[in-house]
C-alpha cells in the first residue's frame, strides 16, 4: 500500500459518501480488470446502499468473461446510450466512477460524446501516461500492477467486507493484469492480497479455466492468419503482425474474432524480439494495434502508444491508428525507432 493510496483514500471515500446514483462502466475493448474492477466497485457501492449502473464499453462484452461474478447485471449500453437515457430525464446520476481509464478515448470511442457538467467524475486507474480529468478528482497511482490491486488497498482502508463476489473479481483482475504474477510490479502484497481473496473466495480457479480455455474455432483460426502475417523491422528486434479488413474478407473471418492483445502476448514468447505489435483493421481506416515488450527498462510501450494517440503501461500498451491500413505499419516502425530510453 503506498503513502499516496493512505493519503488520498479518504478524499476518496467522501466523495462516494456525497453521492447517490453513480455509474459505471468497462472500457472498449474490456480486459479482465476492467470487468473485474468495475464489478467489485459495483459490489462495495452497493454495500454501501448506493444505486449502481454499470455499463459494457463500446462493444459486445467477451464472452470469456461472462462467468464473472455479477456479470449478467452489466447494462448492454454505452456511454453515449446511457446518456441519452440521462438526456431524455429517464436515468441520472451524481457521480462517474472512472476505473482502469483516465482519458475520454478511453471511455469510449464515440466520437464528440462529452459528460453532463452536473455528474461530477472520479478517476480510479494505475496506467501511465494519462491526463485525467480537469473538472473530477483523479487518483492515479501507476506502481501498481492492476486497477484492482489498487481497489483492494481501497477497500481495506474503507473497512469493506470482501465479499466472495468482490473478492473473485477483485482476483481475476490482479491475476490477468499481472500475467498471471509474471509481470513487473508483482510483489509479496500483491501474493499477499491474493491470498486473502483466494481465502474467500477459494473457486478462483475455475474463474480461471473458464477464462482462459473459452475460444471458439474461429478465434484458433485468427490466430493462425495473424501469425502467418508476421514481419521483423530494427535488425529482427520489432516484430508485427497485421490483419487487414481485406484479409479478413478473402479468409472469410470476422474482426470481431480477432483479439490483437492475445496475439501481441504469444509474439512476447519469441527470444529476441524486443518489442511485438499485432494490428486488427477493425473497421476501414481504422486498426487496433498492441504492443508487448520483453525489456520494458529499454521501451517505454506507455511513451510510444502515447506517441501513436494510445496508452498504457510500460510492458502492454495500446493505441487505435486512424489511418489507411497501408500506412499504419510504417507510422509503428517509425514510432519504435524514434524512441529514446
Amino acid at each position: 500500500m503506498t503513502e499516496k493510496i493512505k493519503i488520498e483514500a479518504p478524499k476518496v471515500f467522501d466523495i462516494i459518501k456525497n453521492a447517490e446514483r453513480i455509474l459505471l462502466h468497462c472500457h472498449p475493448g474490456p480486459d479482465p480488470d476492467s470487468v473485474g474492477s468495475a464489478l467489485a466497485m459495483k459490489f462495495a457501492l452497493e454495500g454501501l446502499g448506493k444505486k449502481v449502473v454499470l455499463i459494457r464499453g463500446d462493444g459486445p462484452m467477451p464472452e470469456g468473461f461472462s462467468h464473472f461474478l455479477g456479470f449478467e447485471t452489466i447494462v448492454n449500453k454505452d456511454l453515449s446510450g446511457i446518456l441519452q437515457d440521462v438526456r431524455a430525464g429517464v436515468e441520472s446520476f451524481d457521480l462517474f466512477i472512472i476505473l482502469d481509464s483516465a482519458s475520454m478515448i478511453r471511455i469510449t470511442q464515440v466520437p464528440n460524446v462529452t459528460l453532463p457538467a452536473t455528474i461530477k467524475t472520479l478517476v480510479i486507474d494505475h496506467h501511465q501516461g494519462e491526463s485525467g480529468f480537469p473538472l473530477g478528482y483523479n487518483l492515479v497511482d501507476t506502481s501498481y500492477p492492476a486497477t484492482a490491486m489498487l481497489l483492494y488497498d481501497l477497500f481495506t482502508l474503507w473497512n469493506i467486507t470482501l465479499t466472495p463476489s468482490i473478492a473473485a473479481n477483485l482476483f481475476i483482475g490482479i491475476y490477468a493484469d499481472t500475467g498471471g504474477f509474471r509481470y513487473a510490479g508483482v510483489n509479496s502484497e500483491v501474493f499477499s492480497a491474493a491470498a486473502k481473496l483466494a481465502e474467500v473466495y477459494p473457486q478462483f480457479h475455475e474463474i480461471i479455466f473458464k477464462m482462459d480455455n473459452n475460444k471458439t474455432p474461429a478465434e484458433l483460426a485468427f490466430e493462425g492468419l495473424a501469425l502467418d502475417t508476421i514481419e521483423t523491422f530494427n535488425d529482427g528486434h520489432l516484430a508485427i503482425a497485421a490483419v487487414s479488413l481485406e484479409m479478413f474478407s478473402k479468409a472469410k473471418m470476422n474482426p470481431d474474432d480477432a483479439s490483437a492483445s492475445y496475439i501481441a502476448t504469444k509474439l512476447r514468447s519469441v527470444k529476441g524480439w524486443d518489442v511485438v505489435v499485432c494490428c486488427v483493421e477493425t473497421e476501414l481506416g481504422v486498426t487496433k494495434v498492441s504492443f508487448r515488450t520483453r525489456d520494458a527498462d529499454a521501451y517505454d510501450l506507455s511513451k510510444i502508444a502515447a506517441s501513436l494517440g494510445g496508452g498504457g503501461h510500460r510492458a502492454a500498451a495500446a493505441a487505435i491508428i486512424k489511418a489507411p491500413f497501408s500506412e499504419v505499419k510504417k507510422r509503428i516502425v517509425d514510432a519504435v525507432m524514434a524512441y529514446k530510453a
